[in-house]
């Protein structure tokens, strides 16, 4: 994809920056005039707060900003609802706290990510209490009721645990992308305990003609996640990627007019056969290090993870075991009309991949797949 070439400039609305010469060309959009506003933005955020507790920020329109339009950092109570923010270089919001809440908000034409949520203490699993937002981190943070559509990539980014995705319509996004996902969460070993649930997720394609763009998309081996109770309809590549993840848990879900259920990969083997990509696996088990992943609370609440070696060189040296794709379960799922069930592909490794999802097969009980294309 090319950007900002003035020979590309064919309809009303597109524009060209000369940066050399500092003049901007742009064919006005339809409705235009002489008397028409014109802003430049000159200002880096709009309003910001730092260290505030219990402030309710109703019904305001923020715009034009070459950055964040609002900024919260290290507060207490923070409250957005029905506000306008729109038409800024970078977010919409960033929220960093606790007890912070964004409520029936539109946010629209940011730069890079609508709304930014990060709170709570991963190493003590202390949560934040709920909000509503486009990307998020640390522990606790809750995406609920949002519609979220027309995005060139990802609707939602999580990093951190404890979090719930739910009750959300995304759709229409990844839409100048491949390799991603209506929800997307990289490579962490220790994002356990989130949860994405009853989100309606539908029409996901890109305009590149490209099929790699999927529904919920556990990329660079996440793992310990809860999918369950999703619809999906129409993503244009499968409705849940695990690529090398452990742990993750995929049930009660329905699929329809897809181009896959579940794909699944042993991309952490292939990193470890791999000398230039091993790095990766290290700075994933020195992050579970730093959040005492084997001491309480991580102890009682994510055994599985607890279970980890500690020292690479027992990692390493494992035959593969704890790098390789295991415990998941893809378990009572509906699949109706989709191009194809279930595809694994085995990248690397000494380590067969019939563990990936042990109880995905056809024959199993509690998975449905009555009509494929």
């Amino acid at each position: 994809m090319v950007y900002n070439l003035l020979e590309e400039i064919t309809q009303p609305g597109e524009w060209y920056l000369d940066r050399a010469n500092g003049i901007l060309y742009l064919w006005p959009p339809v409705g235009f005039s002489g008397s028409s506003e014109v802003i430049v933005s000159v200002a880096s955020s709009i309003l910001s707060v730092s260290s505030a507790k219990h402030i309710r920020f109703l019904d305001l329109t923020l715009e034009a900003a070459r950055k964040t339009l609002f900024m919260s950092w290290k507060s207490v109570g923070i409250e957005l609802r029905n506000l306008v923010l729109r038409n800024s270089g970078s977010a919409g919001a960033s929220i960093h706290g606790t007890d912070s809440l964004v409520s029936r908000c539109d946010v629209h034409g940011t730069g890079r990510v609508g709304i930014v949520l990060s709170g709570g203490d991963r190493s003590t699993l202390t949560q934040i209490s709920g909000a509503a937002g486009l990307e998020i981190a640390d522990c606790g943070n809750i995406v609920r009721h949002n519609l979220i559509h027309h995005a060139p990539r990802n609707a939602i980014t999580y990093r951190g645990n404890e979090h719930a995705i739910e009750f959300n319509e995304l759709h229409s996004v990844c839409l100048g992308s491949s390799d991603s996902g209506a929800i997307y969460a990289p490579g962490d070993w220790g994002a356990r305990g989130v949860k994405i649930r009853f989100n309606f997720i539908h029409d996901i394609r890109n305009d590149l003609g490209s099929s790699d763009v999927h529904g919920i998309y556990l990329d660079e081996t996440n793992a310990g996640a809860l999918v369950e109770s999703n619809l999906l309809y129409g993503v244009a590549g499968y409705a849940f990627k695990i690529n090398g993840g452990r742990d993750n848990l995929v049930r009660h879900n329905v699929v329809a007019y897809g181009g896959g259920v579940p794909f699944a990969s042993d991309w952490g083997l292939r990193q470890l056969n791999t000398p230039s990509m091993t790095s990766s696996l290290q700075t994933r088990l020195q992050n579970l290090i730093n959040l005492g992943y084997q001491q309480e609370p991580w102890l009682t609440r994510y055994p599985e993870c607890a279970a980890i070696p500690r020292l690479w060189s027992e990692v390493s040296a494992s035959g593969g075991r704890w790098v390789a794709p295991e415990g998941n379960e893809l378990v009572g799922n509906f699949s109706f009309a989709n191009k194809q069930w279930y595809s694994v592909r085995l990248l690397h490794g000494p380590r067969p991949g019939h563990g990936v999802f042990p109880k995905c097969r056809r024959k199993h009980p509690g998975n449905r797949h009555p009509v494929h294309r």
